[in-house]
């Protein structure tokens, strides 16, 4: 089976480097121009999901929602999970690095959600998802520290959350190829190359 993460738009919060965590922020115009573009390069590769799953919130859906378009994928049947909801930031949520230098000058943030837990809780939903539509093509429209988790998940801690050094830009497109439940392979694709390049993973 196959199946495609994707990240949402660019919103006003990612240009000021703002968290948004679980804030329900909507995409800007550039955002929806950059999904248009990640819509573009799927229907160019012929992609065909199965199934079309999104984060609840306003940017993750508007995402989904654009590529659906530009696939043929009917905006109808898009599903939303919130446990592929962004990791929690407790009370860091909303705020600049500036601001959280200032509030917590030890790194630690009030009440966040850890990578452990975002980890288990998407985890959870892949699987399901996985045994549900065996043997199909699937789509997760998420968010940067889901994508993470997901991706450590697939690798079965061989890539874990927090030594990804790898960027996951808005819009960004990664695929993974499965053989009998077994990942083969996982690439992310390069914009200015126009093609999917391997990420590295130890005994893939």
């Amino acid at each position: 089976m196959r199946i495609y993460l994707i990240r949402h738009g660019e919103t006003d919060w990612n240009v000021v480097g703002r968290l948004q965590g679980q804030t329900d922020i909507p995409m800007n115009q550039n955002g929806e121009k950059q999904l248009e573009r990640t819509g573009e390069v799927l229907a160019g590769l012929g992609v065909k999901p199965d199934v079309i799953i999104a984060s609840p919130l306003k940017r993750t859906v508007k995402s989904a929602q654009i590529v659906a378009g530009q696939i043929g994928y009917e905006k109808e049947r898009i599903l939303t999970d919130p446990r592929f909801l962004e990791i929690d930031f407790g009370m860091a949520d909303g705020t600049t690095a500036v601001e959280r230098q200032e509030r917590f000058p030890d790194g630690k943030f009030p009440g966040m959600e850890t990578s452990e837990d975002v980890c288990r809780r998407a985890g959870a939903a892949l699987h399901e998802y996985m045994a549900n539509y065996p043997e199909q093509t699937l789509m997760i429209v998420s968010h940067g520290g889901t994508t993470k988790a997901l991706i450590e998940v697939a690798t079965q801690g061989r890539l874990p959350y927090r030594e990804q050094r790898f960027q996951i830009g808005n819009g960004a497109i990664f695929r993974l190829d499965y053989i009998e439940g077994m990942l083969e392979g996982l690439d992310q694709y390069d914009f200015e190359k126009e093609e999917f390049v391997r990420v590295e993973v130890c005994q893939i």
